[in-house]
């Protein structure tokens, strides 16, 4: 799957928005729960929109129309994903052949219920992706001590990614399954806030 050439200077990156998921455990579709009067998808792809990434793909499942109308203005490209109820792996295989069909260099991953996410953090991923010597293969968001997302994974990665299953996500990769490739790092504290229940959801109505 991460055959193809790559483009000569500097590389190009895209940005996947995962936005299919049933969001089983908060009852209905956390990509359109409001906050600061926007859908969060649209949060997500307006960051990823704000960095220097050569295009942006929001994944979505079954519920098409109301994130296409979320995202209205937006230049994001719609990526449908018919398995999004195999859970998120699914949605990266999709979005990672749409990279790979652009012979895109990285992939840089987001999901859509990390509320204060911003495209100063994303372009702070890219930055340390596109300054590294020797250039890093993984760049992850660490918080709550832990690596996760959003993350950006070099095209030497795309068949990992391709290769994940049921709800495994790409933090599997970034917490230990390739050894050999330890990702390097950007501080988000933020993301450590994500939007998984009703709960959750409450909090975003409530001052933090």
């Amino acid at each position: 799957m991460s055959g193809g050439e790559r483009h000569a200077g500097a590389p190009t990156i895209v940005a996947i928005v995962l936005a299919a998921g049933s969001s089983r455990r908060l009852g209905r579709e956390k990509q359109l729960v409001p906050y600061h009067g926007k859908p969060l998808v649209r949060i997500a792809a307006e960051a990823a929109c704000g960095v220097p990434c050569a295009r942006v793909a929001v994944v979505v499942g079954e519920s098409v129309h109301p994130i296409e109308v979320a995202l209205s203005g937006l230049a994001v490209d719609l990526v449908p994903n018919p398995d999004a109820h195999e859970g998120m792996a699914s949605s990266i295989r999709h979005g990672v052949a749409w990279a790979v069909a652009l012979r895109a260099d990285a992939v840089l991953i987001l999901v859509c219920d990390q509320p204060d996410l911003t495209a100063s953090h994303l372009a702070s991923l890219c930055a340390v992706y596109q300054g590294g010597t020797p250039r890093p293969s993984m760049v992850a968001s660490r918080y709550s001590d832990v690596l996760g997302v959003p993350a950006l994974f070099d095209h030497s990665h795309f068949d990992a990614l391709a290769s994940l299953q049921g709800d495994e996500g790409a933090k599997s990769l970034l917490r230990g399954a390739l050894p050999d490739a330890s990702p390097a790092f950007v501080d988000f504290p933020e993301g450590a806030f994500d939007v998984d229940t009703r709960a959750d959801a409450a909090r975003l109505r409530a001052p933090r």
